[in-house]
């Protein structure tokens, strides 16, 4: 009887505990008509149809990463091995009773004293080989925010423009292939960039990092969608 019992009870853990691991896993918000809706920190944001909306699993300081739909690529890269940097936004929202000059000068350090942020701030782009442009004060929904200005160099080797074939044709040996270009005479090796913000702003205890990217030929349309959204982020009165 005794063994009887003890094998039920098995087996009702054992039905239990697969059931918790399948459960449907609770997500940072809800997205509806292009709105995210984040009930733990009581706020929502109406996005632009051509970005789309992407929430996290909880527990999460990432609530949502926005990446555009339909994109601009520069031309001259599509054989480079370059992959172009999608504008992306990514939000991140905490907890915190330093104010919001201290969170925020913590958070750029490079081994920030802010507990179980490292593995969200690997997701940001301005953290690492950057350089800060700008600061200066904005409003988010009547609310004082910092926005910082960075752009983070890179090298990348992109077709020559003005070759039109070269010297080295001229002088090309009896022994090379005469149909043969050499590779180095129609590329370059070129400095580019990626650019974008760090917004920081605070709401009672609550803490609120924006990241936002993109390449520097495009950073003019997308500021303006980055500047459209953030304008429609709205707190729960």
């Amino acid at each position: 009887m005794k063994k009887a019992l003890v094998f039920v009870m098995a087996i009702f853990f054992l039905v239990g505990t697969f059931q918790t691991s399948f459960a449907k896993k609770e997500k940072t918000g809800k997205v509806k008509d292009n709105v995210f809706t984040d009930s733990k920190f009581e706020y929502h944001l109406e996005f632009l149809k051509n970005w789309k909306l992407k929430t996290e699993n909880e527990p999460s300081l990432v609530r949502a990463t926005l990446m555009k739909k339909n994109y601009q690529v520069d031309k001259s890269r599509r054989f480079s091995g370059h992959e172009t940097n999608v504008p992306t936004i990514i939000i991140m929202a905490d907890t915190t009773s330093l104010s919001l000059e201290e969170f925020k000068d913590e958070f750029l350090k490079e081994k920030p004293q802010i507990k179980n942020i490292d593995k969200y701030r690997m997701k940001f782009e301005f953290l690492t080989n950057s350089e800060l442009l700008q600061e200066r004060e904005i409003l988010v929904d009547s609310i004082p925010a910092h926005i910082l200005t960075f752009r983070k160099p890179y090298l990348i080797t992109v077709a020559n423009p003005t070759d039109k074939g070269s010297y080295r044709d001229e002088v090309r040996s009896d022994y090379d292939d005469p149909g043969v270009r050499n590779p180095e005479d129609s590329e370059k090796l070129m400095e580019d960039f990626i650019a974008g913000h760090l917004l920081f702003f605070k709401k009672g205890n609550e803490i609120y990092v924006i990241h936002f990217s993109c390449e520097r030929q495009f950073i003019v349309e997308n500021h303006r969608e980055f500047t459209t959204i953030m304008d429609k982020w709205k707190f729960k009165e």
